[in-house]
């Protein structure tokens, strides 16, 4: 890897910047000063910056408990990115599936492209969530949800048959829903195809990963997980 783009990833900087800092004699390289951004480096060479060695990691893998009040994204927005929660931020993070500004729960957090395309595009991964309603489900309205709902993905122009989903009764205002897809404000979309309305949305699982057991707004730093 080049040298300015290290530095970039690592520091969560340009690589204008990371070159201004090489031209600066900030860098070193193996205990030697570095002058050329485009020095070649790899995890087995050591990078000095200001007397602190610089760790590189090729992947990383972070588990958030979203609180509401925050976007999956780095757009505009009123609202802050989750982004925002993340220590050791760097440009090339992403989320591996959404979830709505107030929604909350296990949002998982990856620079590994291949994961994150493996989560959002493969619908035998299931996505478990804890939905508090505003009203008690029918047994009927549990089989409608399970068959699957009639849902618009745009303004009310193109109807969708979702997957079947499985729904774990805990209450009488609270279920587990499963499903295997992510649609825009699908959940919501469902609970509203069967007269009831959400009141609180969690995710509390990807897959076989599960939502941890840490306050909200807080992030978990894992090994590459088994989806």
């Amino acid at each position: 890897m080049r040298l300015d783009n290290f530095l970039s990833k690592i520091l969560n900087i340009s690589r204008t910047q990371a070159s201004d800092l090489i031209r600066q004699k900030e860098i070193f390289v193996n205990n030697s000063l570095s002058l050329h951004k485009d020095q070649q480096v790899s995890n087995t060479d050591e990078v000095r910056y200001r007397d602190k060695i610089l760790e590189y990691e090729e992947y990383v893998y972070y588990l958030l408990n979203k609180p509401s009040g925050y976007v999956c994204d780095t757009s505009r927005s009123l609202y802050p990115s989750v982004f925002t929660l993340i220590k050791d931020y760097r440009q090339d993070l992403a989320c591996a599936g959404r979830l709505d500004v107030d929604s909350v729960g296990l949002v998982l957090i990856t620079n590994d492209g291949a994961l994150v395309h493996q989560v959002i595009a493969n619908n035998f991964i299931t996505k478990t969530y804890y939905v508090e309603l505003a009203k008690s489900l029918t047994d009927e309205q549990v089989q409608q949800l399970e068959a699957g709902c009639e849902i618009y993905l745009d303004k009310e122009k193109t109807i969708y048959l979702t997957k079947p989903a499985k729904v774990q009764r805990l209450t009488n205002e609270s279920i587990y829903l499963t499903i295997s897809e992510g649609k825009f404000h699908q959940v919501k979309k469902m609970l509203k195809y069967v007269d009831n309305e959400v009141t609180l949305l969690k995710r509390v699982a990807i897959g076989n990963i599960k939502l941890p057991e840490i306050p909200l707004g807080t992030y978990l730093k894992i090994t590459k997980p088994t989806i």
